[in-house]
């Protein structure tokens, strides 16, 4: 059975949310077990205070380590072990499918420490988190959505959790691609039909045509993109609109803090109508062959549609001068030098 425990402020609200539906069914089956903590049972004092301002000041309060511990604590000496803990955190890494993957085939038990007003004590991070994650650059009131999204992404990837493995297989994100457009009854809605392909009754036919929708390759999380399903990318009849612009080409992503604190990385930006991709790596600090990102440096990217597939997913990370034969499409230089 796999096991989640989420250290909470509110226990009510995650559990009610995660026992519903598929998770509530595979729980009553013992697929899974999720249980949630209240924090404040762990306090010593008699207003079951958990926060306090922080020290040397600054807006709002902090959870306080000591709470976190005893409730931490209880946990691992319930279960007899140390589970893998993870904090729940802006400051974490970018969670992704193949993490969700990750932690179903490594662990058998999580800790999700969900934290609420400025977040929580360093002290606590430092001792016994094993792992930051996050849900993407933005900051939520607290971390209780971010562990449900976990928890959930996590437990359908149990083995009995879904009817089939096809169930999760088939989706976004499992080979890096996307999951094809889905249609329903009726045929015909508000004017617009259902692809014929999928209403002729040959399966190798329909077959070909989710492979063709699913063949685009996904943008790394860490660009900000625009969505590669738009109105404008996909015709009535479910084909792609060959004006849509070309994938745009990886480059070496922001670093995220696993533990201490981040270095800063750089800053993308994107044109979406002329697929112009844009990094400048701020960091002044001189370059060493340790860390590259010390190199203060700018990344242009121009791709258009047409280009072969090997030139529009070049990466530019190693050079750092273009070469004679660079095509036009793509220019690097320095700050301060232009091409």
């Amino acid at each position: 059975m796999y096991h989640i425990d989420i250290m909470t402020l509110f226990p009510d609200t995650v559990g009610d949310v995660l026992s519903e539906s598929i998770l509530g069914r595979a729980q009553e089956r013992d697929y899974i077990r999720i249980l949630t903590h209240q924090i404040r049972d762990y306090t010593k004092n008699k207003q079951k205070q958990v926060d306090d301002y922080p020290y040397g000041g600054g807006q709002g309060a902090i959870l306080q380590a000591d709470p976190l511990y005893q409730c931490w604590d209880h946990i691992c000496q319930e279960r007899q072990c140390r589970p893998h803990t993870i904090y729940l955190s802006p400051c974490g890494k970018t969670f992704t499918q193949e993490d969700a993957r990750r932690l179903a085939r490594e662990y058998d038990h999580l800790i999700l420490v969900c934290g609420h007003y400025e977040g929580i004590d360093q002290r606590f991070i430092d001792g016994y988190v094993d792992e930051e994650i996050s849900l993407g650059d933005f900051v939520l009131t607290g971390g209780e959505i971010a562990a449900m999204a976990v928890a959930d992404a996590v437990c359908r990837l149990i083995p009995g959790v879904l009817s089939h493995d096809a169930c999760f297989e088939d989706e976004s994100h499992w080979n890096g691609m996307l999951e094809y457009p889905q249609y329903s009854r009726p045929a015909q809605w508000h004017g617009m039909e259902v692809p014929k392909v999928l209403t002729c009754g040959d399966h190798k036919k329909v077959e070909r045509w989710r492979r063709k929708q699913s063949a685009a390759p996904i943008c790394t999380p860490s660009w900000t993109c625009p969505p590669r399903r738009t109105r404008n990318c996909w015709q009535k009849s479910g084909q792609r609109n060959c004006s849509a612009p070309s994938p745009i080409p990886s480059i070496p992503s922001r670093p995220r803090r696993s533990c201490g604190p981040p270095f800063p990385g750089p800053t993308p930006t994107l044109c979406p109508l002329t697929a112009t991709c844009c990094v400048t790596d701020q960091n002044p600090r001189p370059a060493s062959p340790s860390n590259p990102w010390r190199q203060r440096r700018t990344w242009v990217f121009r791709t258009a549609s047409g280009l072969p597939r090997s030139a529009a997913c070049s990466s530019p990370s190693t050079a750092k001068t273009p070469p004679s034969s660079t095509p036009t499409w793509w220019t690097n230089y320095w700050t301060g030098r232009r091409s």
